[in-house]
């Protein structure tokens, strides 16, 4: 997805020295505006401010995908919250969805908009679009984060698998103990987010149900009507 990233990474890491060798690219890694025209931070520009606040762990080999994964992980919500759940409100609201919780007790008023749906085939057309369009988003939203999942989940079985080249590298355990806490973070936060994402594809499942609906009121042809007569014979209407 555009919103999150579309960029590639590679690295080579030395213990020798303690140097990482790694190749970035992709869209947006150094330009500041996306497919839409719209301004974003660029991708070179975030991952060196997270790199600058990680000075203590630069000789860890897995730190550059780490911060890879933070960054992804920023985007992604960023999108969720700044984007995808106000669209995903603003379609419940125009189709009278009434929250539980405090507003349970609260009188259930169906909004104009609600009511137009049945006349108006135009305002229903363009609801059914907004909310395949939010659908469409949020199941591949669902599908980056799943990635994230896998990708957090590859670092971690990489760490184990290079733990005994950290002792002669002079990578101190507190370094290790230090990335580890933040990938089991990013994993969780990966989790959590899925999760919350899935539940807003149902919500959307829900009311592209209810407007399939409303087209099939409106364009459902009467029922016709069988009368018996005195002779015997049927007459439909």
């Amino acid at each position: 997805m555009f919103q999150v990233g579309n960029f590639g990474f590679a690295m080579t890491h030395f213990f020798s020295s303690g140097n990482t060798l790694a190749f970035l690219h992709g869209w947006n890694v150094f330009r500041d505006t996306i497919v839409t025209g719209e301004s974003t931070v660029t991708h070179a520009d975030r991952l060196y401010d997270l790199l600058q606040s990680s000075v203590s762990l630069w000789r860890h080999p897995l730190l550059l995908p780490t911060i890879l994964l933070q960054e992804h992980l920023f985007r992604s919500d960023k999108f969720t919250w700044q984007t995808l759940s106000p669209q995903v409100r603003r379609i419940e609201r125009e189709l009278g969805v009434t929250k539980t919780g405090r507003l349970a007790r609260s009188r259930l008023v169906v909004p104009d908009a609600m009511k137009k749906l049945l006349r108006d085939d135009d305002r229903r057309l363009q609801l059914t679009a907004n909310v395949n369009t939010a659908l469409t988003d949020t199941i591949n939203l669902v599908g980056v984060l799943q990635w994230d999942q896998r990708f957090g989940e590859f670092i971690r079985r990489v760490d184990k698998e290079l733990r005994g080249h950290y002792e002669g590298a002079n990578i101190h355990f507190s370094i290790v103990r230090e990335l580890d806490s933040a990938i089991d973070h990013f994993v969780c936060e990966a989790v959590t987010a899925t999760e919350y994402t899935v539940a807003m594809r149902s919500r959307l499942e829900v009311q592209l149900n209810l407007v399939r609906t409303h087209s099939l009121l409106r364009h459902r042809k009467p029922a016709r009507e069988t009368k018996l007569n005195a002779d015997g014979s049927c007459t439909t209407s």
